[in-house]
């Protein structure tokens, strides 16, 4: 028997050029490797849990802790580290080949933890 993967296609895999939307495949070895920066790099490292605490707090806040949209918080990740990194990732890949939403879910849960709110 077949293994068949599906695959789920986030907001912030789509890019739109020339009016065509583009959809960007995820790839598990740059998301191991963009996460092994945003925990191993300093600067990375604090624009991501800066703003994963912000948006862990204003989810709990609205009393949203158990149905909170890690497609938006994935989606505010990502265009932190654009903003840091540009296109590319240190190791050079495509910055929209990792799963920002897999990336966001983690970072989510972690500060969770922390707080004592899992």
């Amino acid at each position: 028997m077949k293994n068949i993967t599906t695959k789920v296609w986030y907001d912030h895999n789509t890019t739109t050029e020339n009016g065509i939307l583009m959809l960007h495949e995820t790839f598990p070895h740059v998301t191991h490797r963009t996460e092994l920066w945003l925990a191993n790099d300093e600067s990375s490292y604090t624009i991501c849990d800066n703003l994963v605490t912000e948006y862990v707090e204003e989810v709990e806040e609205c009393g949203n802790l158990s149905d909170p949209d890690l497609n938006d918080l994935a989606n505010l990740m990502l265009n932190a580290m654009k903003n840091h990194w540009g296109e590319r990732t240190p190791d050079d890949d495509d910055i929209l080949e990792a799963d920002w939403f897999e990336i966001a879910e983690g970072w989510f849960n972690d500060i969770m933890d922390d707080k004592g709110w899992s």
